[in-house]
């Protein structure tokens, strides 16, 4: 079960990129992104992925501790794969432009860490390594929905 925790919340082992692991699993999941079809379903698609993966992923990081040897290890890149996720989940049009617009949002929110995104990290446990990633990526979406607004789109 260890084996499978690590590879699962490592996704697929992109967190062991020895440099900016939480840049890697953002871009990661980009790749992927292609892959779904039409709006709505992109929409649906993207919000249950990222969901599931947050259950799973907070589930699993609670013993990241006795895996990683600490309670917010740099190897655990999933909770960048959600926060990503939602930061593109509802954009208003998912083409390149804004998916990478999200991707550059996102990053600056999980650096740069505005409140409430660092108290997000605060909860501590598996909660607490996806939380500050979730509201980033919300953050971003945001961010988009007003530049959509401003733009006309």
């Amino acid at each position: 079960m260890r084996k499978i925790s690590e590879l699962v919340l490592t996704f697929g082992y992109v967190g062991h990129i020895p440099v900016a692991s939480g840049t890697w699993g953002s871009a990661a999941v980009l790749p992927f992104l292609w892959l779904i079809p039409g709006h709505w379903n992109f929409a649906a698609t993207v919000a249950i992925t990222a969901t599931v993966l947050f259950a799973l992923g907070s589930w699993l990081a609670r013993d990241a501790l006795s895996i990683f040897g600490s309670e917010d290890p740099s190897p655990v890149v999933l909770d960048e794969v959600v926060g990503m996720l939602l930061a593109v989940a509802l954009v208003p049009r998912p083409t390149l432009p804004w998916i990478i617009a999200a991707f550059f949002l996102f990053r600056l929110f999980d650096i740069w860490k505005p409140f409430p995104v660092r108290q997000g990290e605060r909860v501590g446990g598996g909660l607490g390594i996806f939380l500050d990633d979730v509201l980033a990526g919300l953050y971003a979406n945001g961010l988009l929905h007003l530049a959509a607004l401003i733009l006309g789109r």
